[in-house]
């Protein structure tokens, strides 16, 4: 087994992926990501404000 023979199995299998899983599926995965993001810049916006509240109490937030 060589180099060329392992890279063909490989896009095989990412070209089998697409077509059986993403294909479809169609918006579906672009709509999750995008909620995905939402809620983690949600989640990352209100710890930040917390930290910063907390920074500005104790004197180390200028």
């Amino acid at each position: 087994m060589n180099l060329n023979s392992i890279l063909r199995e490989i896009g095989d299998l990412l070209t089998w992926t697409f077509d059986t899983v993403l294909v479809p599926l169609g918006e579906l995965p672009n709509y999750a990501f995008i909620a995905l993001g939402a809620v983690g810049l949600f989640l990352w916006l209100s710890m930040q404000r917390k930290y910063n509240k907390k920074a500005k109490s104790s004197g180390t937030l200028k």
